[in-house]
């Protein structure tokens, strides 16, 4: 029994966990490639959300999207991509003594997910570079379903949610869900 919590935690990755981004070491005034940086930033808040909305539910994969990227904004995928990959790998928890609580929960028999609107990337690089299979006991990300935490699903349920959870036979009311964006925490 887990007292005050509830036996499933899902924690949200981007904004929650994490604030690193793709591309984060071309990020600095001065670095050769700070201008591809902001260009790709630049296209991510203006023209890409569609292309973006179908890398993360699992339309396209990594090397797709790098690719159309490298071509639209003329750079090199042989340099583009290899650095995506890099920024994945670098990325990290804000606040590393996380992994010290969720330990705890699972501890007392809690299961604790990373639940994520995320692409293939995080489940290839990111997870395995910074050994987060061993402190959550997986993770759910709209990449796996096809669906993100805002999409409902031709029932009118959250498709994201209730695909994960039904895969695990969990109710969506024995979970805590920790996330920063309102529009997915409210009832």
């Amino acid at each position: 029994m887990l007292g005050a919590l509830p036996p499933v935690v899902l924690v949200d990755w981007y904004n929650t966990l994490s604030t690193s981004t793709f591309w984060s070491q071309w990020a600095s005034p001065g670095h050769p490639m700070v201008h591809a940086y902001d260009a790709i930033q630049a296209r991510r808040l203006s023209t890409d959300r569609l292309r973006i909305a179908d890398w993360m539910r699992g339309r396209l994969t990594s090397e797709q999207f790098n690719l159309g990227l490298a071509n639209e904004l003329g750079l090199d995928f042989d340099e583009l991509h290899p650095a995506f990959i890099e920024s994945c790998v670098a990325m990290r928890l804000d606040f590393p003594d996380v992994c010290l609580s969720v330990r705890r929960i699972r501890g007392r028999g809690g299961k604790v997910f990373v639940a994520t609107d995320n692409m293939d990337s995080f489940c290839r690089w990111t997870v395995p570079a910074l050994g987060l299979e061993s402190v959550f006991d997986g993770v759910l990300s709209s990449h796996q379903v096809g669906s993100s935490k805002e999409d409902l699903s031709t029932r009118g349920d959250d498709g994201f949610f209730r695909i994960h959870l039904g895969e695990r036979g969990v109710e969506p009311g024995e979970c805590l869900l920790v996330d920063d964006s309102e529009s997915t925490v409210e009832p």
